[in-house]
């Protein structure tokens, strides 16, 4: 059974005023099933404040460090090969913690 959401996050805590934080790190994009068109993609990872680093893996391959901005940890992957694959997202915090996403399932098809 494939899981949309991540093992430790997305637990939504609602602060005052009605804004909702993430609690620990959550894969935004790609999205469940989604299908990514070219060989080149930018993946997307909501993390809180205390994160120190957050790293990615594909098809269970060596985990990749992604970059902050803008609100958000980033992972520029190019060279992607049409077909089914699979993203994981893990985060280190301060305290030395390792918070991790589950697998999110997604298909890369060629540009036309």
């Amino acid at each position: 059974m494939r899981q949309r959401d991540t093992a430790h996050a997305k637990a939504g805590k609602t602060q005052a005023g009605g804004a909702t934080t993430i609690e620990t790190i959550a894969l935004d994009y790609p999205q469940e099933g989604e299908t990514i068109i070219g060989s080149q993609y930018t993946i997307r990872i909501s993390a809180t404040d205390s994160a120190r680093s957050v790293e990615i893996c594909v098809d269970q391959g060596p985990w990749q460090s992604c970059r902050q901005s803008a609100g958000f940890w980033w992972h520029d992957w190019s060279q992607i090969e049409p077909g089914d694959h699979q993203v994981r997202a893990r985060m280190t915090d301060a305290e030395g913690n390792v918070k991790m996403t589950m697998l999110r399932w997604f298909h890369a098809a060629p540009a036309a």
